[in-house]
């Protein structure tokens, strides 16, 4: 299984991109949730998903801040960046520090399903 963390400062839009995909029958295990960016970015580092779903803007890092830090990681996981903003500017930054994918909240499950199997 690969192992995941989902990070968004909105309760309900983490909850949704828990329930939208298909985590377990696709191979992937959720191993943290987390609404706070600064907490995600520790478990990031002690727990080494091989994958994060982030959230571009948030309090304390963004979703880019957090992808770019994680450059310095050893084993650096794969970053799909999940917004609410459909902005070329986003997206350009997003490709130039090398993150997998970018989302349009809400993610739809055709979406997740098809992502999931690129990722794997």
């Amino acid at each position: 299984m690969k192992t995941v963390i989902l990070i968004d400062d909105e309760p309900w839009a983490l909850e949704s991109l828990y329930h939208v995909f298909r985590w377990e029958e696709n191979g992937f295990q959720v191993i943290g949730r987390y609404t706070d960016s600064g907490k995600g970015w520790t478990a990031i580092v002690n727990d080494t998903p091989e994958v994060v779903f982030i959230d571009i803007r948030m309090p304390v890092m963004s979703g880019l801040e957090v992808a770019a830090k994680a450059q310095c990681l050893r084993c650096p996981p794969l970053f799909i960046i999940v917004s609410g903003y459909d902005l070329f500017q986003y997206a350009q930054q997003a490709l130039r520090l090398g993150v997998f994918d970018y989302c349009i909240k809400p993610v739809e499950r055709a979406t997740a399903q098809e992502l999931l199997a690129k990722l794997s």
